[in-house]
């Protein structure tokens, strides 16, 4: 399947792994999944309605685009999107990264189909995360995400605002999402939390990005 139309200079990778995205105008955190990547960028999916032109920061866990394969941050911009069918998300985009070389006069592609495009506040998912607060490290499991948070099921006992950190592994690629959170609901059975802002940490230089897969 071709995920896209768009015109590039170099092969795109096979590299299917958890991502988490924040629109930088917004600053609200999502889940989503990398598909495939080469230097300028990459293709994603989620469940987020994103325009074109919209910039974003995107945390790769056990990135491709370093030698260690460290988790890291990227500043970029959606070139287009559309909808999805045979997904358990609801669209896919192709993002280039900032300061990369661009496509053909720089063009923007518009979404297809964005004029029955719907929002999916909640989707139902099971996913265990790993969960520190302060010096105690405990499991619990994602059931639902939505735009910005998501509701943890466990039955350690926290506090109402109280800041976490997750991690949310891949078993099949060894990758790991790792997002800092703040609770903003308590119930008998888990937690509501929030995402607290990609862009709050250093993003790397796009200079960079190249530099592994030129290697």
């Amino acid at each position: 399947m071709n995920h896209n139309s768009e015109k590039r200079g170099s092969l795109r990778k096979f590299f299917k792994a958890p991502v988490a995205i924040e629109e930088i105008q917004f600053g609200e955190v999502e889940l989503a999944r990398m598909i495939n990547y080469d230097q300028n960028g990459l293709y994603l999916e989620s469940d987020r309605i994103i325009r074109p032109g919209t910039e974003i920061i995107i945390e790769i866990g056990n990135s491709p685009y370093t030698t260690r394969h460290t988790d890291e941050s990227y500043h970029a911009k959606v070139i287009w999107g559309r909808r999805l069918k045979d997904s358990i998300y609801s669209f896919g985009y192709g993002v280039r990264f900032i300061n990369a070389p661009s496509g053909k006069n720089g063009e923007e592609k518009k979404i297809e189909g964005s004029a029955d495009f719907r929002r999916y506040p909640r989707r139902d998912v099971n996913k265990y995360t790993f969960i520190r607060s302060q010096n105690n490290l405990s499991k619990g499991c994602i059931r639902n995400v939505s735009r910005g948070g998501c509701f943890i099921e466990t039955k350690e006992i926290f506090n109402f605002n109280q800041i976490i950190g997750l991690v949310i592994p891949d078993v099949h690629k060894g990758a790991n999402i790792r997002l800092s959170a703040k609770i903003v609901r308590l119930s008998p059975t888990g937690i509501g939390v929030k995402f607290k802002r990609l862009s709050e940490r250093k993003v790397k230089e796009n200079s960079r990005i190249s530099t592994h897969l030129n290697n």
